[in-house]
């Protein structure tokens, strides 16, 4: 595996997901298939963590447990996709679509920044009822998680020297 390779992070996602399932006793479908809207003067595609479009849910799971430029930069992208797929939406059905927008994490330190920083992205997350929810990872999931982002880090450290 390289060293930037994040496979072991996407790996987790999917026992991620089951936990947020639980937490919210969601009893549907997430999938995190491709979404596509080319209709009129739309023509683009979108791709979440997991959604189910009939119960109108959308979300990204954020596995990181530090909260550096580019995870923000990678946040604030999450964030304007949920609003651009939500007005997309709405524009294709000529009436407003709500959707439930969700970021799970796993950190207590960054849920609590991304809820209540200062920051215009924590500003942007509660106008825009973006939910942050934080799940529990059993002790053998923290530590894939924990060594797959070391790696990546020192992919990172490796690149930047070049």
């Amino acid at each position: 595996m390289h060293n930037s390779d994040s496979r072991e992070n996407k790996k987790m996602e999917s026992p991620i997901l089951e936990e947020f399932k639980k937490k919210l006793d969601i009893k549907y479908d997430l999938s995190s298939y491709k979404l596509q809207i080319k209709e009129n003067d739309i023509d683009c595609r979108f791709e979440f963590d997991f959604h189910n479009i009939e119960n109108k849910v959308l979300g990204e799971i954020f596995s990181g447990r530090i909260l550096n430029p580019g995870q923000r930069k990678k946040l604030s992208t999450d964030c304007l996709k949920f609003l651009a797929y939500e007005k997309m939406v709405s524009k294709l059905f000529g009436e407003p679509k709500d959707f439930q927008k969700y970021i799970v994490v796993r950190d207590e330190k960054i849920e609590t920044n991304l809820m209540k920083s200062k920051s215009w992205l924590s500003n942007c997350i509660r106008i825009f009822d973006i939910k942050i929810i934080r799940i529990k990872l059993t002790p053998e999931q923290e530590k894939i998680l924990n060594d797959s982002e070391a790696l990546q880090q020192k992919g990172n450290i490796k690149k930047s020297a070049l």
